[in-house]
């Protein structure tokens, strides 16, 4: 590691404990989000990116202090908001429809999850043609896709455009993290995502439409990177 990379991993270090505590005190605003879980995650993804950033630079002491703070966030969410509902009651205009009877069949399940792989697919097939190394769920793709995301938010022709491209890059990201931890596709209330326990998930789709709204302090690259250390904590 060369001297101006370790002074950019500090940087980014810093950054993330930064970002990690103004969500951890968000979770008491109700300004941007209708439950604390949004603003949960963030501390999540960013006191993982800061663990792994840590151990990385050999600051074996300061990933331990921060693991510890990790798990008294951990400690605050579970015990003053989980198992609470806080989203607001819906608007009568916009009733939320009445919960199926059933589940959804199992074949419907696969039919989704083949559709989601597909667009994966799609992603890599599209890539490959413009770069020059063997694009595909790996670490280096990511890292590309991740600088591509900061090149192209905001140059959108319609919304419509935008959230297919999230559409896209989500299923992508959820294959790359398959790939190099493991886990299942599986659905919850909060959406698509990769299941490694029942403590343990990564949003893969939300955490791209993260990075197109906020930009780099929400990098694809640094919660893919973070996983290990999110799973280990």
């Amino acid at each position: 590691m060369t001297e101006q990379e370790r002074q950019d991993r500090m940087a980014r270090l810093n950054q993330c404990i930064k970002l990690g505590e103004d969500a951890y005190g968000e979770f008491y605003e109700p300004r941007t989000y209708a439950s604390p879980a949004g603003h949960f995650s963030d501390a999540k993804d960013f006191f993982g990116e800061a663990i792994h950033l840590a151990r990385a630079l050999g600051l074996e002491q300061q990933a331990r202090q921060l693991s510890e703070r990790l798990e008294e966030i951990k400690a605050v969410y579970r015990g003053q908001f989980s198992g609470f509902n806080f989203a607001p009651p819906p608007a009568a205009a916009f009733p939320e429809p009445p919960a199926p009877a059933v589940e959804p069949e199992p074949d419907a399940i696969a039919a989704e999850i083949q559709h989601i792989r597909d667009n994966a697919a799609f992603v890599v097939a599209t890539f490959k043609k413009l770069v020059e190394f063997e694009f595909g769920c790996t670490d280096e793709s990511v890292k590309w896709l991740d600088g591509y995301i900061e090149r192209v938010r905001g140059n959108f022709a319609s919304e419509a455009d935008r959230a297919q491209l999230v559409s896209n890059l989500g299923s992508y990201l959820g294959e790359a993290i398959l790939a190099a931890q493991g886990g299942a596709w599986a659905r919850d209330r909060y959406g698509w995502h990769i299941r490694f326990d029942e403590e343990h998930r990564a949003y893969p789709f939300n955490k791209v439409e993260k990075q197109f709204v906020y930009g780099a302090e929400d990098s694809i690259y640094g919660f893919y990177r973070s996983i290990p250390a999110l799973r280990n904590s």
